[in-house]
């Protein structure tokens, strides 16, 4: 293990003493830094173009993700709760690609939710493709820290993610975004629900996100 050991998160810091018995004396939290921290008109002229360049109206709110489609991840459950409100005028997003891609696909095929799913597969120009997000999803069953998370939040992004590892150390549930317990696609939509019917929470919680992250999470601090 060597004479340190890094914890990107309280919740590594505990596991590494709690499951695998480091003394915490060898174990140092070192949070992670943000390679860019966005302010109030780069964030504006990068919205404008990554929704042009998805083409979206300026009034549609656009809810999802962005990242590796692995079962950890729990896209899945993001899935099952696209299918809950239906009545929601959103469109969504599922970007990335991997073994679980095909499967999720297929879901939402069953579902008959392809014409108002955006899945674009890679991550492609993912710093500028995040400003596209009026609600981004984590609906992770493990996370160690939750590094899109952080970029999302650095854009000013509202958040809805899960209860688990390191996201509640990124969250403040009500004040940077909404905090759901694990694997429960009803309880995601409802969080993801409250977000998109309210325009105004949305804006103060991405809001208090990036100040947070500009607090806490800088490059500065991680040096």
């Amino acid at each position: 293990w060597g004479e340190r050991v890094i914890a990107i998160s309280r919740a590594v810091e505990r596991h590494l003493t709690d499951d695998w018995g480091l003394s915490p004396e060898r174990v140092a939290y070192v949070p992670h830094g943000v390679e860019r921290l966005c302010g109030d008109a780069e964030s504006a002229a990068g919205r404008a173009r990554a929704r042009q360049d998805l083409h979206l109206h300026p009034a549609t709110v656009l809810v999802g993700t962005l990242g590796r489609l692995s079962p950890v991840k729990g896209y899945h459950v993001l899935v099952e709760a696209m299918a809950a409100p239906r009545d929601l005028p959103v469109q969504w997003a599922l970007i990335g690609d991997c073994a679980e891609a095909a499967r999720l696909d297929r879901r939402i095929a069953e579902l008959g939710l392809a014409p108002r799913v955006r899945r674009i597969p890679g991550i492609p120009n993912h710093h500028d493709i995040l400003h596209a997000f009026d609600i981004f999803c984590a609906p992770s069953l493990q996370e160690g820290l939750g590094l899109s998370v952080l970029d999302a939040m650095a854009r000013g992004t509202a958040v809805v993610a899960s209860r688990v590892g390191g996201l509640p150390d990124l969250i403040q549930d009500g004040e940077t975004g909404r905090l759901v317990p694990p694997g429960d696609p009803v309880a995601l939509a409802a969080g993801i629900r409250e977000l998109a019917l309210d325009a105004a929470g949305r804006s103060r919680m991405g809001n208090a996100a990036r100040r947070f992250v500009e607090r806490e999470f800088t490059l500065g601090r991680m040096i």
